[in-house]
């Protein structure tokens, strides 16, 4: 499956919250064969 994460400041985290939450995410659906943009 194709999947996209938009965010509003950008991988990798330097924020927090939101950024943290969308590079886990992002690692974890790759790691499962998932294609990640």
């Amino acid at each position: 499956m194709k999947i996209a994460i938009l965010g509003t400041r950008g991988i990798p985290a330097n924020y927090g919250g939101f950024e943290t939450f969308a590079e886990q995410l992002g690692v974890r659906l790759a790691a499962r064969g998932h294609q990640v943009t």
